[in-house]
């Protein structure tokens, strides 16, 4: 049996085990459901750490030794407590921090989207050749 038939065979077993949801909730959809979760958990974790992790965080903390990512490393890290019940409490920093960001970012933005544009909106017209100028526009 050659690997490709056999890997058809199990999608095809699985496609029927999550399609016996239709009839009813039944030991073959519950076992195919946490089959899927846990592989997709897997790989995702394991994904997560080869492309995202050791390049951006251990390399360049380690090797290169660019020590300013420590603080968005810790700040990450403490968003992964969002899961225990007794610490829950350090993930409200990583929040609150990313709102005051949020905030601040607010008044920045209106300033570089609207308040320049209604500025050079409101220039007097004192000289001919600025008429022509904000005619072309």
């Amino acid at each position: 049996m050659s690997f490709e038939l056999f890997s058809n065979l199990v999608g095809a077993f699985f496609t029927l085990c999550i399609f016996s949801f239709l009839y009813k909730d039944n030991p073959f959809y519950q076992a195919a459901e946490q089959l899927l979760v846990g592989i997709s958990l897997g790989y995702g974790l394991v994904f997560t750490y080869e492309r995202v992790f050791i390049p951006y965080v251990y390399q360049a903390i380690v090797i290169k030794h660019d020590f300013i990512l420590i603080i968005p490393a810790i700040m990450g890290f403490l968003l992964l407590f969002r899961f225990s019940r007794s610490l829950s409490w350090l993930s409200r920093y990583f929040i609150a921090f990313s709102m005051i960001m949020v905030g601040a970012g607010v008044p920045m933005g209106m300033h570089a989207s609207i308040l320049v544009q209604m500025r050079q909106a409101m220039v007097p017209i004192e000289t001919f050749n600025l008429f022509l100028i904000l005619w072309e526009r």
